[in-house]
């Protein structure tokens, strides 16, 4: 008899860890299904840091531009327009490009910002994209030089976190903005034989 209460409370001993242990492992589960404190999460824009960019203000080869600006003004660069031609009202320009006299183009997109059709030489130039790999000396606001040394951790510590940011496998994409046709985006690639792709774009359709 005292053969089989022993047994009996050994089986009851048993079961009752078991159910000790489902519960437990449970509870972990439970427990670390809610917990974000690992996820990595984006910071909220910081309005006074990101106004210190959006200026639309921009330095290239030391000569100051608040885009839009004349397109005359890309005379300073070495740039103008070689062809001639119209833009209609509220519209920008797609594929046409200034030159330099070695024949070299410089990307940007022509604005036309009144209500009657403009000649290129009469609109502005509402966005200008600067490649790492094509020699322009290019300063931002507070100093920041775009260069190899620009990279993302100090583009966030200057200007806040950006409005959109993507990480992709061997790139980063940061843009701020303020409305669909006003941004700042800044393209760039981790890898050092890759970073001469990486590319800075200002674009400010705006009629303020």
């Amino acid at each position: 008899m005292k053969r089989i209460i022993s047994a009996l409370l050994i089986v009851i001993t048993a079961v009752s860890l078991c159910a000790c242990s489902s519960g437990s492992t449970q509870s972990t589960v439970a427990t670390s299904a809610f917990d974000t404190s690992t996820q990595s999460t984006t910071s909220p824009v910081d309005p006074v840091r990101k106004s210190k960019l959006m200026t639309w203000k921009v330095k290239i080869n030391g000569h100051s531009f608040t885009v839009p600006f004349e397109v005359s003004k890309l005379k300073k660069l070495g740039f103008e327009y070689k062809k001639s031609g119209t833009i209609e009202p509220g519209k920008y320009s797609i594929g046409v490009y200034p030159e330099n006299d070695k024949g070299r183009i410089l990307t940007s997109q022509l604005w036309n910002p009144t209500d009657s059709p403009l000649e290129y030489k009469d609109c502005k130039v509402g966005q200008i994209k600067i490649g790492l790999g094509e020699g322009f000396k290019v300063e931002l606001p507070e100093g920041i030089k775009f260069n190899k040394k620009c990279t993302v951790d100090l583009l966030k510590k200057t200007y806040g976190e950006p409005d959109n940011f993507i990480k992709g496998k061997n790139y980063y994409v940061l843009k701020y903005h303020v409305g669909v046709y006003q941004f700042i985006e800044f393209f760039l690639y981790k890898e050092e034989r890759m970073q001469k792709y990486s590319s800075l774009t200002i674009e400010n359709f705006s009629f303020e």
